[in-house]
């Protein structure tokens, strides 16, 4: 095994020891420049090395034995290695990118005497087998079925008796193919970015650039189908179009020292037609979505679609899930083995279908190279609107309609307002003074659907007094119908534009704060999330995390579980979420006290609500739509929240106002009533003045904490 960094201990050396323990292979030695790690699958194995002589001499005492010599090092030696092996009669099999450039590739794949090379490709033989079952591209005699590794799912029984049964079976059920389209798209964890990788991912020259990294993956499973969906075409048949990502193009600026010519794409979409009329379309790419993968094979017929994904490995026809694969790095390894002891396999070439995969990626690589366009894009944006100027323009100035669509916010109201009195009876409602400062002195107030809001003078929080108990409010949330027409109406069909601009936002603010501040939390406490928690979203937590009262809740944490509130309050945690809370608890210090024991000592708490310090409410006051009883009880100032969570044992570490919309609802307001009665600086703005000094306010209402959406981070001390 020649390379033992981070891809051999991740994924070769479990294989490699399986095939040990299955008595089908024995390492016999390692090679690296540096020294060996691997979790002591391998402590009696040799470590050589690496030094400047050609590798087949410092492997010479192997070659008697005729030792398979796997090369996974870094991308600029494959070929070089490669072909100095090959030809002094070594058996060779190459980690992808085989080599850097298409004449290299036919040299090394011609190279050999005796021996040819093998090629390693994941998602072609372990990703896609499944869907390759489907269309009778799998020998059956093969380990594949030998050692029971595709798996039958739920539905197979509707199609076919058993796995075997089913081989061959996908052109008879998905038809003649018309379309397909082909994704290798990344933005979770480690996966969604190149943070943390070598220049070889990043450095044209090197094999960087997502056509080398993914391009390959996306198109091998299509070469071993041509023979269903007809021939890929050659040089020139592909249109192509790339982008990168500006944080990416910072960091390969920064940390590699690169010119800008020479820093690979992170996201490319290329198309065909193939012999047959079939249209393809491929999308690959990181640093897109917020945090998650979008990974699969769409194949659409006269009769019907087969769909595979290649997150979970599993083939779908028609929706229904009939075939899986063992998920591992071991069938990688074990079709190499295969491949170069002659056993039945595949009814195609798998080196020649991979070694095809990589030329056409080099062609590709050109057309993309003669495209002068220069493309941008935010991390976390929509695959869709990379290559829409005009829609990503909108997208960056977020309107309040894509997210609270005008006749659904006003249905909402109409439930609310029949609702009010019936869940708060205004002679239960009790009166009190400022929750932010105590103070009784007020400067005005309004009445808002039944409830009458003050304006505290002292510390120009405004709040609603008389209100609601605690448990009232809660009983509300969780059986009221205008909740649930918000979730379902409102909420859940702009949950993309959401996760664009409020989800993705609010995981990037996480991921800024958690590895400085809480790098080691365990306990992780979401506290009373409201439709979706945000950690559904978040890599390395799945079984750490506690929902505590959640509402509604359409995505939750994988193995997460939910508690009672006064469980919750008996537990410590390392890490509490409380986003949204602040605004509706009768009691707001009471909840952060509640916080502040149940957050365990250096623990860190984070939070979003509304802030009284904002433009929206300052500007507008009772006239903001967005101030609704009783999701709006509490609009403190930004100075009352930091003094409440400083005396209540925390520290500071994090405090903003990232709000995007208060412009545009001030705006909105004003349009709609001119008569509104707004400050004159304020009108004259929006009367006299154009989007781009509306765009330059909100800006500036960011950046000195006057917007209306605020979040804090803080540490208990």
């Amino acid at each position: 095994m020649v390379g033992t960094g981070q891809h051999f201990q991740r994924n070769l050396a479990p294989a490699i020891y399986k095939l040990e323990k299955n008595g089908l292979a024995k390492l016999a030695a390692t090679v690296d420049v540096l020294g060996r790690s691997d979790k002591n699958y391998f402590e009696d194995v040799i470590h050589i090395k690496r030094n400047n002589k050609p590798i087949h001499e410092q492997l010479a005492k192997f070659k008697k034995e005729d030792h398979l010599i796997i090369l996974g090092h870094t991308n600029a030696l494959h070929a070089k290695d490669a072909l100095d092996l090959l030809r002094h009669g070594f058996r060779v099999a190459i980690e992808k990118p085989y080599t850097l450039d298409a004449g290299s590739l036919e040299r090394v794949m011609t190279a050999g005497k005796k021996n040819r090379p093998a090629l390693l490709e994941y998602y072609l033989t372990m990703k896609s087998a499944a869907l390759l079952v489907g269309y009778g591209a799998v020998n059956k005699k093969s380990f594949y079925f030998t050692e029971s590794l595709i798996k039958p799912l739920l539905a197979l029984g509707d199609f076919a008796g058993s796995v075997g049964g089913f081989t061959g079976m996908l052109p008879k059920l998905v038809g003649t193919v018309m379309r397909v389209e082909v994704e290798v798209l990344e933005g979770e964890g480690d996966t969604g970015t190149l943070e943390g990788r070598g220049a070889d991912l990043v450095d044209i020259k090197s094999g960087g650039g997502m056509l080398q990294d993914l391009g390959t993956h996306a198109l091998s499973p299509l070469v071993a189908l041509e023979k269903i969906i007809g021939t890929l075409p050659g040089k020139g048949g592909f249109t192509v179009r790339t982008a990168r990502s500006s944080e990416y193009m910072q960091m390969a600026k920064r940390r590699f020292a690169l010119p800008k010519k020479q820093i690979g794409e992170t996201y490319a979409e290329f198309s065909c037609t193939t012999a047959k009329k079939v249209a393809v379309t491929v999308r690959v790419g990181k640093y897109v979505f917020g945090d998650r993968n979008r990974r699969g094979i769409l194949i659409s017929g006269s009769k019907g679609e087969a769909y595979l994904d290649l997150n979970s490995c599993t083939l779908s026809v028609n929706d229904k899930p009939v075939l899986g694969i063992e998920k591992s790095y071991y069938p990688v390894v074990r079709s190499v083995l295969a491949q170069t002891r002659g056993e039945p396999l595949f009814t195609f070439d798998p080196a020649k279908v991979a070694a095809k995969a990589q030329s056409l990626v080099f062609d590709i690589q050109k057309r993309a190279a003669e495209n002068k366009e220069d493309v941008y894009y935010e991390s976390g944006a929509e695959p869709e609107n990379i290559f829409v100027p005009v829609a990503a323009e909108a997208k960056d100035k977020l309107n309040e309609e894509d997210i609270r669509p005008e006749d659904s916010h006003n249905r909402w109201l109409e439930i609310l307002g029949k609702e009010v009195s019936k869940f708060f009876p205004p002679k239960k409602r009790k009166g009190v003074v400022c929750p932010g400062c105590h103070s009784a002195e007020v400067e005005s107030e309004f009445i808002k659907l039944g409830f009458i809001y003050k304006w505290c003078k002292n510390c120009f929080s405004l709040y609603a007094s008389p209100r609601p108990s605690e448990q009232e409010i809660d009983e509300f949330y969780r059986s009221s119908k205008a909740m649930k027409f918000y979730g379902d109406s409102i909420f859940k069909p702009t949950i993309e534009t959401r996760h664009e601009h409020q989800i993705t936002p609010l995981l990037n603010w996480l991921k800024s704060i958690i590895p400085e501040y809480a790098p080691n939390a365990v306990r992780v406490l979401d506290f009373m999330p409201k439709y979706y928690s945000v950690w559904a979203e978040f890599p390395g937590t799945e079984k750490k995390v506690s929902l505590v009262e959640p509402v509604h809740i359409y995505k939750t944490p994988a193995g997460s579980k939910t508690v009672k509130f006064s469980t919750a309050k008996s537990q410590t945690y390392d890490l509490i979420t409380a986003f949204d809370v602040l605004d509706h608890r009768s009691d707001p210090e009471r909840t952060v006290k509640d916080l502040s024991k149940m957050c365990a000592k250096g623990g860190v708490v984070l939070m979003t609500l509304n802030s009284g310090s904002g433009f929206e409410y300052q500007a507008l006051g009772r006239d903001s739509h967005r101030l609704v009883p009783p999701s709006r009880l509490n609009l403190m100032t930004i100075e009352v929240v930091e003094d409440m969570l400083v005396k209540n044992g925390f520290e500071l570490i994090d405090v903003s106002t990232p709000g995007k919309l208060d412009v545009d609802i001030v705006l909105k307001g004003f349009l709609e009533d001119e008569s509104m009665p707004i400050p004159r600086f304020v009108s004259y703005m929006l009367k006299k003045r154009g989007a781009m000094a509306w765009e330059s306010f909100q800006d500036f209402l960011q950046l000195n904490n006057l917007s209306s959406f605020m979040r804090i981070a803080a540490r208990k001390k």
